[in-house]
């Protein structure tokens, strides 16, 4: 199992804004020693001190994209937190002066993100912020708990998860850092085997009773999670199955406390008692032998089982418990978590900062570039008042998006050319107008569906249509606007027929170019995905009903609705307007159908992907 890790520190902000006085910076140097010392042996470190934006984003992904299924991956970031009017959580970034802007800060949720799409199957993330609230009014919200942490295969530790900081007459209070105590933690490792679940036990030990700012906070994905090894002395037990168990046997030493508070000294260790460790050796050969002579048992068991905890334990369990739990069991948990907790699912939105990234093909070359957006609720349809309205598009409802990832643009002709040349199907007609960076059109419904599974073979990852909810989520990109670019659109934002005007807004710019525009031409919606409004019609996953009516709660995913297209429908859904089309038509609301066989210069089609 090999281990890599990347540590973040920020501390380059303006001079008047208010911050901790313990510069993150200090903790990185000897941290990055410490995992590269023989007790953690981690073969690569890499440090980013106060880097920009584009910088930490380039970082992020070559993180997540080390290392294969059975290596470590550790995140740690060191800085300043704030939340933003809505109460999400975003890292501060150098230049930042007080106004949550994407130059000088990035959101939690794309680093969340970026732990998503790795394929290793032990990843640590470590945040080590303090939180600033937005206001005054905010100070009794509860920082983290709107952000989704809870990632398969990882485990994340915050060593600030309690109440935001607010400002006393303009100075912050005084925190402790993570690093400097983690260093000694690690360094300590002559003792034994050191894990999550040992640091996390420590800094609870170390907090006060009566702390309020600093409350330490770890999120996993199951339990085996916590006895992820970060560091082992070399005649601890070897193997991570072995040092995962032993670290249960591990008693966590006591850290001085204060020292950290005041300023980034070394922090000195008290002395502590160790529970005697019993021998593993019988233990781990026993486990072995019953694994081997069990397996197949244990598998006809694990239905018999899930009945058992559904039956004790109810949906509610299921959902925060399992990944492998059915999906109606989950669906219909997360209705009754979001009813009962609305807060904390109302404000889980993307806000500008996507992560972008793309797969590869095994046949060589990469995949279509795809944003990585964060699950929320929203309010789909469009409103009895809302100029231009078609009745399909109603009543209103309120609407839930779980994680996934969306191609940034319309599929071009180069990437679907590729899969028809590999597969033997002929190429559609591009109408003269040029193929490469295109949108593909002379497409049907048909042949969106031939490419994403032609897609999913060659990447090894869930490819499929987008829902209609996953389509008009990402298309509002956070907005309630008929258009996510306002109440108006304009032909420098969108390619459609500005011959004509959209509720007398100034739409009606006399350009219409009567044909379709290459991918990335003109500027993307907030979220970074281009020609959401306009260029082509977009195929979705979904059949046809004439109006929403009674609908779930949470969207299903596409891939998991595959037994739909077993059973047909005569029409598909298609969305986002096209280039000979009047500017009402390119709403983000607005919903057409066509047959699946259709083909012609007007529809094209969008992929998406599952995080997970």
């Amino acid at each position: 199992m090999a281990k890599y890790a990347l540590l973040v520190g920020v501390d380059d902000y303006a001079p008047d804004v208010p911050l901790p006085p313990c510069t993150p910076l200090a903790a990185l140097d000897p941290l990055r020693e410490v995992l590269q010392s023989s007790c953690s042996r981690f073969e690569y470190v890499r440090t980013l001190f106060n880097p920009d934006r584009a910088q930490l984003t380039r970082a992020l992904l070559d993180w997540s994209a080390a290392g294969r299924r059975g290596d470590l991956l550790l995140l740690y970031v060191a800085g300043a937190g704030a939340l933003d009017a809505a109460g999400r959580a975003h890292v501060l970034l150098p230049g930042y002066n007080g106004t949550l802007r994407p130059p000088h800060a990035l959101s939690l949720a794309n680093i969340m993100n970026n732990a998503r799409l790795s394929v290793c199957t032990r990843r640590v993330v470590l945040l080590d912020m303090g939180f600033t609230a937005a206001g005054s009014a905010s100070g009794n919200q509860v920082v983290l708990a709107q952000e989704r942490m809870r990632i398969a295969d990882t485990a994340v530790l915050a060593s600030a998860a309690g109440a935001p900081f607010v400002a006393d007459r303009g100075a912050m209070p005084s925190r402790r850092l993570l690093g400097p105590w983690l260093t000694e933690r690690l360094t300590a490792a002559a003792q034994g085997v050191v894990t999550v679940g040992d640091v996390y036990q420590w800094l609870r030990q170390d907090t006060a009773p009566d702390e309020r700012v600093d409350v330490p906070r770890l999120w996993l994905s199951h339990m085996e999670r916590g006895g992820l090894v970060l560091a082992r002395h070399p005649a601890a037990p070897q193997g991570a199955e072995s040092a995962e168990r032993a670290c249960s046997n591990m008693a966590a030493p006591r850290i001085t406390r204060g020292v950290a508070r005041a300023s980034c000294a070394d922090v000195r260790t008290q002395p502590s008692a160790r529970r005697a460790r019993r021998s593993l050796g019988p233990v781990r050969s026993r486990r072995r032998a019953d694994h081997r002579h069990y397996g197949r048992l244990g598998a006809l068991l694990r239905l018999p089982l899930r009945l058992l905890g559904l039956a004790l334990l109810g949906p509610l369990a299921l959902f925060m418990a399992g990944e492998d739990t059915s999906r109606d069991v989950q669906v219909a948990a997360l209705k009754v978590l979001h009813q009962a907790a609305p807060r904390v699912f109302n404000r889980v939105f993307v806000d500008g900062q996507v992560t972008l990234f793309s797969d590869s093909l095994r046949s060589g070359g990469r995949g279509p570039e795809l944003a990585a957006l964060p699950g929320g609720f929203f309010q789909m349809g469009s409103a009895a008042g809302e100029p231009e309205r078609h009745a399909g598009e109603g009543p209103v409802h309120r609407m839930g998006v779980e994680p996934f990832a969306l191609g940034i643009a319309e599929v071009s002709f180069a990437e679907y050319d590729r899969f028809a040349r590999a597969t033997g199907r002929p190429l559609p007609p591009d109408n003269g107008w040029g193929r490469g960076n295109r949108p593909v059109i002379n497409v049907s419904w048909d042949d969106a569906v031939a490419y994403v599974r032609w897609l999913s073979a060659e990447t090894g990852k869930r490819y499929f249509l987008p829902t209609e909810a996953q389509w008009e989520y990402a298309a509002r990109a956070g907005t309630t606007t008929p258009f996510a670019t306002g109440g108006c659109i304009h032909t420098e934002q969108a390619n459609y027929n500005g011959v004509f005007d959209y509720a007398d807004c100034g739409a009606r710019t006399g350009i219409f170019r009567g044909q379709t525009l290459p991918a990335t031409v003109l500027p993307p919606n907030p979220w970074g995905l281009y020609h959401m409004n306009g260029n082509v019609w977009e195929w979705v996953h979904d059949c046809w009903h004439p109006a929403y009516g009674q609908v779930p709660k949470v969207a299903a995913r596409a891939e998991d609705a595959a037994l739909l297209s077993s059973r047909g429908c005569g029409r598909r859904v298609i969305r986002g307007g096209g280039w000979r089309f009047e500017p009402g038509y390119l709403r983000s609301a607005t919903r057409l159908w066509s047959e699946p066989g259709t083909r012609n210069s007007d529809i094209g089609f969008r992929i998406a992907r599952a995080l997970d």
